[in-house]
């Protein structure tokens, strides 16, 4: 017991050296913050086992380029490093999670609003103090009033937005325009659209739900196995090609819900909900994709 805790001793000394020899090299030590209590960052990019919470950082900062989070479990070293630019988050399983102070969690939305970007192109992860603008060109504004919200990402904070609205309290109407735009009448071809109600043959491309949130990848099994899949087929078997990493992270149906569906992050943890993918309006052309005979 003594020798191992000699030798941890031994690498967060080696740590701490790297971590100041990295500090003078970038002309800027790179740092994360402890964020988000309870959850952990689901898109990973790799994984492996360090001794302890200063070396799975250094391992972090000394990516090329520097990952933008990671997380760690202290009980076996699981060091989890984020190198994409957004991600969302799940349940920490014994992880806790360290990011830079950006954003990489999607900004609130409010569907049917105009957004627009200001300190930063919209591209993730956004920069501590960029914002988003929405705009309602309903008549009457926003239902709260407003013409103008606004959502920024925190300088304080690591990885918090804060908005001057809450998320699903406030609404914006359809324009007249808009309505206007909607009612026109355009041919859905397949794949890109449904042929039956629940949609299970779909295998078009279309990966935001109806609220406008983007879809989690079906292969991180993000939620494990849903309790409407069926018990005696695997995760990858409820998918066409029987896999779950072919269909990335699209809208399908693979537990046969009432119409194709994904997971997204939410501040409660992932959730599911239903993707808007219209009825097929031209079906002239018979053909067989991925197994499926149209």
């Amino acid at each position: 017991m003594e020798s191992l805790w000699k030798t941890r001793k031994t690498v967060t000394a080696i740590a701490l050296i790297l971590l100041f020899l990295h500090g003078v090299a970038s002309n800027g030590f790179v740092s994360h913050y402890a964020a988000h209590p309870g959850m952990r960052y689901s898109n990973v990019s790799s994984e492996t086992a360090e001794p302890t919470l200063g070396v799975c950082g250094i391992k972090c900062v000394m990516q090329t380029p520097p990952c933008y989070a990671f997380n760690y479990r202290e009980s076996d070293g699981s060091c989890q490093l984020v190198i994409n630019g957004r991600s969302g988050l799940v349940e920490a399983n014994g992880f806790k999670s360290y990011v830079q102070r950006l954003c990489l969690t999607e900004h609130p939305d409010i569907a049917n609003a105009r957004a627009s970007f200001d300190g930063w192109s919209g591209e993730y992860p956004a920069p501590a103090g960029g914002k988003v603008s929405f705009r309602c060109e309903a008549a009457n504004g926003f239902s709260d009033g407003s013409f103008l919200h606004v959502a920024t990402c925190s300088s304080v904070s690591p990885d918090t937005w804060c908005s001057s609205f809450q998320e699903d309290a406030v609404h914006c109407e359809q324009s007249q325009v808009s309505r206007a735009t909607a009612r026109i009448q355009t041919d859905h071809k397949y794949p890109e659209c449904r042929l039956t109600e629940k949609g299970r043959e779909y295998i078009g491309r279309a990966n935001k739900t109806e609220s406008g949130k983007e879809c989690l990848r079906w292969d991180s099994q993000p939620n494990g196995k849903p309790d409407d899949f069926f018990p005696n087929v695997t995760y990858d078997g409820h998918f066409t090609n029987l896999d779950a990493w072919s269909h990335k992270n699209y809208c399908r149906n693979p537990s046969g819900k009432e119409r194709p569906w994904c997971f997204v992050s939410h501040q409660m943890g992932v959730q599911w909900e239903y993707c808007d993918i219209p009825m097929c309006t031209d079906t002239s052309k018979t053909l067989t994709y991925a197994g499926f005979s149209l």
